[in-house]
């Protein structure tokens, strides 16, 4: 094993690969100057379809250096808002969607760089398209670390990934064994953590053995593989037998190649693929890789499952600037509960697929998500559930240019049910009908409110108010109206204060001195023929409508604004062209008798999609009529609308055009002959007879409906006698939602243009309501923190934080193993511990909640220490030849020592020459420096050196470990090892030490299997760290 300096000690990042020429090395060193990445790229669907998995989105990941509050602040990233931004800009704009970091341990250990890592990470899943973080650490210890921090956090801040940093491959051949049995057992340990915590375990390798391949895939979730090499020529053959070693795992394997597009440095002139970049696509080294990999016969590839590509690429490589082809961004969503709400996004690639995410989680079609896979991802019947961050990753498997980028987030807020607004309109009168001043005009409207009740309904000309209705049926009389043309609109509100206005009508009042009569003098006969350009005298408002102000024709009435023209059809004469929809015509009619009657219309049009209707009144006796497209504007065409009830006498018709651009000729009534109304048939296609459903429910009611000889005008859909809703077009469906507990018996009538109805059989629905199983609550210890350690007699404050997802927290037990300490029953939860004895304890909360079941906490230790004052007045002076025994302590030249173990301890004693108090040529082989009086402090000194860090790794360790100190400051120290009963068993280094990094081997070989403390002692406390050896 090879290690950085003191400075970058905290981690192994070496990577030693053999490249041709034989006998060269390449050496990478990752310091805290550089920013270190990996991309994993997507390939495309055809390049290799016959390897990767159909995953909802690729992993395309990126090393991380520079998070930790260590080191060059000027490098630092996590804390600066530019850096971060600057990052996860990257990451977005090259399809980054895994940021792996380095330090998070170093970060956990400061509570202020555990909120700003906590930021960082919610800001990169639920804006910048980051769906995972992973954490690049090497010991069990930083694994506890990682998951109390997720433990304390809510998951869009939690850390995804355990990724284990151990290059065991480049320890000596005799320590190789030992160091990868370490591995496995720190990816075992990470294992058993990942199910529990949402984690996945990954690994990279590089020169590995048979076994240790087998080994390795049987543990952990994923392995990258080293393939360096300076091109693309015969890549997949550099080092196909690590695949073919993996492949042996009892599980499916997943891996992914790496890459390294590094260039010449000082100590290492290869420049891999760094060069060959420069001219050379970067996907084109995967492609290459897959073609040579989709090449293998070997059965033993069908264990494996290719992730996609991994590349390491520096800073000096990075293109913040990096153009995305998504050109239209989702935007922010409020919607109340119910709604229906579209997130939409556009991409400029060709041969792409779209991902929609919500809070980093892939979506797929079903309940209220649909359009997962397109460019616009609907959300309907919105519950509280669908609050959070959508964005839409967007993969191109364009040959020329694979690429994956993100859109921004969008968030979807929502309130709580919304009130909806009030339905309005005015029944009468109708559009443009006209009257004679003074006129008397009752305006009535259709008002409803689906959620509530109308309050009332308020009747306006223009913005003058006329009148109001509380009561339905909802009018206003208004009189004396002078003559004039007038905006009439119905404002209906609701209980809620909600207010809808209606679609606005004209009216025109005709001064009194105008006086409509038949063209002609006598009015036309019904039954009979009406030419279109007869209209009735009296000019424009009165007798017409006409939006042009000349005849257009210029033919017949050409005084007057209507457009009349010459006529070619079968009766010849003029017909009425050039209309334009909001024009109207009205002409005398004299109805011989009370009956039915058949109006035919001869009309012409060159278009689909036009339409009148005939008035008698003021009423709409016809019905919308559509015109054909004829072909030409004289070529003649009759639409005839049967059985239309008229009533004798003197009236007034109107011929209205709801659209322009078709030519009328005239109209002809003649008598019906009177044909039963067939009613209409209906059935329930939905739900089934007996159908059952959980409250609150939402239930589908659909039906068909047909009618032999007209149409069904609507459905109406019925629970028993109460009318639950209608539809008045097929396919006719309700939906019934929130339904509570209870048996219904569900029909449906359907109604003809003639007002014939039809029930269907009934259907039998049961909903039934559902029992919830009791949660149990969750607890954490929140102090004291793991491995803390205290002095005696011990004050130690316990805190957690317990919730209840289905009820309430009853009470918080704390335990120290199975003893009861105390109990809180209001949060925040806590306990204070008294005069705690010296000791080691174990800690744990309970939590049980409203309903008795109860969780445990995971349990924390706590070490309590015995005070000494390290005065040396209760020591013997030491004297020659004084019987010393191993762990007798003596004072001597205003420093305490204890004698060393056997076989040490016999020389204790010896003439001063040679054993000289402090001085002698062999003192120091004998005896251990505890401390200086009155100065330095002994092992059971009260005071902590908070600021110096003490560590050991391997840990736990079979023979030896090795420990590292890193000291604030320079001084006499001594770093003792301790068995359980507080004894010395050995030394590590007494006298002066300087401040820094300092790593020492110990040599355990002669101690048991069993648990010790190393302490370090100084002038400004002392550190401890537990160690433990097994066989």
């Amino acid at each position: 094993m090879k290690y950085l300096n003191a400075k970058d000690q905290l981690f192994r990042v070496i990577s030693l690969e053999s490249v041709n020429p034989p006998g060269r090395f390449m050496y990478k060193f990752v310091y805290i100057v550089l920013v270190y990445f990996i991309l994993i790229h997507q390939s495309n669907a055809q390049t290799n379809s016959t390897a990767i998995a159909g995953n909802c989105y690729a992993v395309n990941g990126l090393y991380v250096w520079g998070m930790s509050a260590g080191g060059n602040t000027a490098e630092r990233i996590l804390g600066n808002t530019v850096k971060e931004n600057t990052l996860l800009t990257y990451a977005r704009n090259n399809g980054f969607n895994y940021l792996l970091c380095y330090e998070l341990q170093v970060v956990l250990t400061d509570d202020a760089e555990v909120k700003k890592l906590a930021a960082f990470i919610k800001k990169a899943k639920t804006q910048y398209g980051i769906q995972q973080i992973g954490a690049a650490i090497a010991s069990t210890a930083q694994a506890d670390l990682m998951v109390a921090y997720n433990k304390a956090h809510a998951t869009v801040e939690r850390i995804d990934v355990l990724n284990v940093e151990d290059e065991f491959w480049n320890v000596p051949a005799d320590q190789r064994t030992a160091q990868f049995n370490y591995v496995i057992q720190t990816l075992t340990y990470f294992k058993s953590l990942a199910a529990a915590n949402a984690l996945e375990t990954e690994i990279y390798i590089g020169q590995i053995t048979a076994d240790e391949g087998l080994q390795l895939g049987n543990v952990v979730d994923r392995v990258l593989v080293h393939f360096y090499r300076k091109n693309d020529i015969d890549i997949i053959n550099y080092n196909t037998v690590r695949l073919q070693y993996l492949a042996a795992a009892n599980k499916k394997v997943r891996v992914a190649p790496i890459f390294s597009n590094e260039g010449p440095t000082n100590t290492q002139d290869i420049p891999f693929m760094g060069t060959w970049l420069e001219s050379h696509p970067q996907d084109q080294a995967f492609k290459s890789w897959m073609s040579g990999y989709n090449a293998l016969t070997a059965s033993w590839k069908n264990n494996l499952e290719i992730m996609g590509a991994q590349w390491f690429i520096y800073d000096n490589f990075m293109d913040i600037n990096a153009t995305s082809h998504i050109t239209l961004q989702p935007s922010n969503q409020k919607a109340c509960l119910g709604d229906t709400k579209i997130f939409t996004t556009a991409s400029s690639a060709t041969a792409k697929v779209y991902y929609w995410m919500k809070d980093g989680n892939c979506l797929s079609d079903g309940g209220s998500i649909s359009g997962a896979r397109t460019a616009a991802l609907k959300v309907t019947n919105i519950s509280a559930k669908d609050a959070g961050s959508y964005y839409c990753r967007v993969v191109s498997s364009d040959a020329n240019n694979p690429t994956s980028f993100a859109s921004t987030a969008a968030l979807l807020s929502i309130g709580a049910t919304c009130n909806q607004a009030p339905t309005v309109s005015i029944s009468s009168p109708v559009n443009n009908n006209s009257f004679t001043a003074p006129a008397s005009i009752t305006i009535n409207a259709n008002a409803a409110d689906a959620d509530g009740t109308v309050s009332k309904v308020d009747f306006y000309n223009g913005s003058t108010f006329l009148g109001s209705d509380a009561t339905t049926p909802y009018s206003c009389s208004w009189t004396s109206v002078a003559a004039g043309t007038y905006t009439l609109t119905a404002k209906a509100t609701d209980n809620a204060n909600a207010v809808t206005t209606s679609s606005s009508i004209s009216v025109v009042v005709n001064p009194a001195s105008i006086v409509q009569s038949p063209y002609g003098g006598v009015a036309w006969g019904i039954p009979g023929k009406i030419q279109a350009e007869n209209y009735d005298l009296g000019g424009q408002g009165v007798a017409f409508n006409e939006i042009t102000t000349a005849n257009e024709g210029g033919a017949y009435r050409t005084t007057e604004a209507v457009d009349v023209e010459a006529c070619t059809d079968t009766d010849a004469g003029y017909n009425v062209g050039y209309t334009v929809a909001g024009e109207w015509l009205k002409y005398t009619v004299q109805v011989a008798a009370n009956g039915s009657y058949n109006l035919a219309v001869r009309i012409a049009a060159t278009a689909t999609g036009k339409t009148f209707h005939v008035e008698m009144d003021g009423v709409n006796i016809s019905g919308t009529i559509t015109v054909p497209n004829t072909t030409d504007w004289q070529i003649w065409q009759t639409v005839s609308i049967y059985n239309i009830t008229l009533t004798a006498g003197q009236k007034i018709m109107k011929v209205a055009f709801d659209s322009g651009d078709f030519n009328l000729n005239y109209v002809t009534f003649s008598p019906a002959t009177i044909i039963s109304n067939q009613p209409p048939t209906v059935s329930l296609t939905s739900p089934a007879n007996n159908y059952s459903a959980n409250a609150p429910a939402s239930i589908s009611i659909a039906a068909t409906a047909t009618d032999v000889d007209g149409t069904v005008s609507k459905v109406d859909f019925y629970n028993g006698t109460t009318l639950l809703g209608s539809d008045a077009t097929a396919p006719y469906s309700y939906s019934w939602t929130n339904v509570a507990a209870g048996s219904y018996v569900i029909t449906a009538q359907a109604t003809d243009n003639s007002g014939a109805s039809t029930t269907s059989a009934y259907v039998t629905v049961t909903v039934v309501t559902v029992t919830v199983p009791n949660q149990s609550p969750t607890v954490s210890l929140t102090s004291p923190a793991n491995n803390s350690s205290s002095n005696a007699p011990a004050t130690i404050a316990i805190a957690a934080t317990a919730a209840d997802a289905d009820g309430t927290v009853n009470k918080v037990d704390f335990y120290n193993g199975s003893t009861l300490l105390g109990s809180d029953a209001t949060a925040p939860y806590s306990y204070s511990w008294t005069n705690v004895a010296a000791g080691f304890y174990t800690i744990t909360a309970k939590a049980t909640d409203n309903n008795g079941a109860s969780t445990i906490s995971t349990a924390v230790s706590v070490t309590v220490n015995t005070v000494t004052t390290n005065t040396c007045s209760a020591i013997a002076q030491y004297v020659e030849n004084g019987n010393y025994t191993a762990g007798s302590k003596v004072k001597n030249v205003n420093n305490q020592y204890q004698c060393k173990p056997y076989p040490y301890s016999g020389w204790c004693n010896g003439a001063a020459w040679a054993y000289g108090a402090g001085t002698g040529a062999y003192w120091t082989d004998a005896w251990t420096l505890v401390g200086s009086c009155g100065s330095a402090r002994t092992a059971d000194d009260a005071s902590v050196a908070s600021s110096t860090m003490l560590s050991n790794s391997p840990n736990p360790f079979v023979s030896n470990t090795d420990i590292q100190v890193v000291a604030a400051e320079a001084g006499d120290v001594s770093v003792l090892v301790y068995n359980k009963a507080g004894q010395v068993v050995g030394t590590v280094i007494e006298g002066y030490l300087t401040a820094g990094t300092h790593t020492f081997t110990f040599d355990a070989a002669a101690l048991k299997s069993d648990l010790y403390l190393v302490k370090y002692h100084s002038a400004n406390g002392v550190a401890t760290q537990k160690m433990i050896k097994v066989q």
